[in-house]
């Protein structure tokens, strides 16, 4: 398994994700959990483009 840091930034009160290994890599959420549960789909999608 591999470990992929991200970055959160809350903004107009959603919460973005971002990976500065897999720049194709985006996701977002009403919450901070959201956000990171969908980056988990979001690291799966940006893998497979490569």
């Amino acid at each position: 398994m591999y470990d992929y840091p991200v970055t959160v930034v809350e903004a107009d009160g959603a919460h973005l994700v971002f990976c500065p290994d897999l720049p194709e890599m985006h996701s977002v959420g009403d919450t901070v959990e959201e956000a990171l549960r969908e980056a988990g789909d979001g690291i799966i999608t940006a893998l497979s483009i490569c």
